[in-house]
């Protein structure tokens, strides 16, 4: 068919649309018209309208004729930025316990320690004070007074041995004022003073106050239970009173102190 009869037999085909579409309308057109009333290649691409025909309208085997093949796959992108962190999960439950390791190996010993004190008492279970080895052959005790009684082993002897004067003297008259002792020894100034040559339990002990020995002139003493107002010279230290002679009861045991 040349292109002037295809021309004319859509011209004579829109000429009796629109013959239809005024003598019963647009419905009866559509009922008319079918693909049966065209013939073959009567409608080209020329008379098709671009878009107007989509893959939908196409046989499914011209569309896959149409469909190229599978391209090269591209290159890998570029590694996105690290996103923020997410909140942090719950906490797990605790684990069970491990087992016990294995012994270390024994340390080395420490060095000695100090001797522990040991306390005096007697058979009847009196503490007499803290054992204190000052005078050889002799238990001696330091009071908690502060005074130091030392005893020798005879059974029978229930005082301590006097090694200071039996007097004690004052500078005053009555024998008032600061008591002093007589001062011409090198025993500690802890050796017990008596105002009597045969001390018994109950008695009041004098013990030294440390300061540098006086010469000094003491108008009274007192001694066995009596004051004597007589003036004498002499270097003595001052006293201080150190509780009472205690009783005891022989032998003695040394105890951990405590």
């Amino acid at each position: 068919m040349s292109g002037r009869t295809r021309k004319l037999t859509l011209a004579v085909l829109a000429a009796g649309v629109v013959a239809f579409v005024v003598s019963g309308g647009l419905a009866t057109a559509a009922r008319m018209i079918t693909g049966r009333d065209l013939a073959p290649g009567t409608i080209t691409s020329r008379e098709l309208a671009r878009g107007s025909v989509g893959s939908r309208q196409l046989a499914r085997g011209l569309a896959r004729e149409l469909r190229g093949s599978r391209g090269a796959r591209g290159a890998r992108g570029a590694r996105g930025a690290t996103g923020p962190a997410g909140p942090a999960g719950p906490a797990g439950s605790a684990g069970p316990a491990g087992a016990a390791g294995a012994a270390g190996p024994q340390g080395v010993p420490g060095p000695r320690g100090a001797a522990g004190a040991l306390d005096v008492v007697d058979a009847e279970g009196r503490n007499l004070g803290t054992f204190a080895p000052y005078y050889s052959g002799y238990i001696t005790v330091l009071t908690p007074e502060g005074a130091l009684l030392t005893y020798d082993y005879s059974p029978s002897q229930r005082y301590p041995t006097v090694f200071n004067s039996s007097q004690i003297l004052y500078r005053e008259g009555s024998c008032r004022g600061q008591p002093y002792g007589y001062f011409g020894s090198s025993y500690p100034i802890q050796a017990p003073y008596f105002a009597d040559s045969s001390p018994a339990p109950g008695m009041r002990i004098w013990v030294g106050v440390a300061a540098v020995p006086e010469e000094s002139t003491f108008a009274s003493y007192r001694s066995s239970g009596t004051c004597t107002n007589s003036s004498t010279r002499t270097t003595a230290i001052p006293l201080r009173e150190a509780g009472v002679l205690p009783a005891v009861t022989k032998p003695f045991t040394l105890v951990p102190a405590g």
